[in-house]
């Protein structure tokens, strides 16, 4: 089960209001997921599991 907020995000100083669903079944991963439709849309996102890095790289608008 998941719960859905809107929060307010801080990237590369950048403000944002995205939709973020949290739950207790993901407490084993490495990092949070953010929904698709107001971060993903706005960034390219690389996940480096082995390192528990993620690389952005903003798109041009």
């Amino acid at each position: 089960m998941a719960y859905r907020h809107t929060t307010l995000i801080t990237v590369a100083k950048i403000r944002l209001a995205v939709e973020v669903y949290y739950s207790h079944q993901w407490d084993d991963m490495p990092f949070g997921l953010l929904g698709q439709e107001g971060f993903f849309s706005r960034f390219s996102v690389h996940f480096d599991y082995k390192k528990k890095l993620v690389h952005l790289s903003r798109y041009s608008l």
